[in-house]
């Protein structure tokens, strides 16, 4: 358990990089106006990089693929619809830096990721 705990927060640190270069590349670089909409972009890169690395490192499960994969996009649908809200909320609408919402939603989101993995995906 302890071991799993800790693949798994190595995976989110990995994932969690992606997610956030990318809203960096697509706000700053792409200058994308809405950091709503970034957040989601940003949020779909680091599924997939959390995807690969929970199934193969974390959980390391021989499950059929295609079932995990349609239970992960939801849990993970879920998550990005989250992220995706509360960034525009905070950065959109009351106009706070994206960069400290980022660290705030992503907080919650670990939460919810883990035992959603855990409980509903890679059982």
């Amino acid at each position: 358990m302890v071991a799993q705990l800790a693949r798994f927060v190595i995976n989110g640190v990995m994932a969690t990089t992606v997610n956030y270069a990318v809203l960096v590349i697509l706000v700053e670089g792409v200058r994308i106006e809405y950091v709503g909409v970034a957040g989601l972009l940003s949020a779909f890169a680091g599924i997939v990089a959390s995807f690969i690395g929970n199934r193969v490192y974390v959980f390391r499960s021989q499950a059929p693929l295609l079932r995990e994969l349609f239970r992960f996009k939801t849990l993970y649908l879920f998550v990005a619809l989250f992220q995706a809200l509360f960034l525009a909320l905070w950065s959109d609408v009351l106009e706070h830096d994206y960069n400290l919402g980022f660290i705030l939603v992503t907080g919650v989101g670990v939460l919810i990721s883990y035992y959603g993995n855990k409980i509903f995906v890679f059982r």
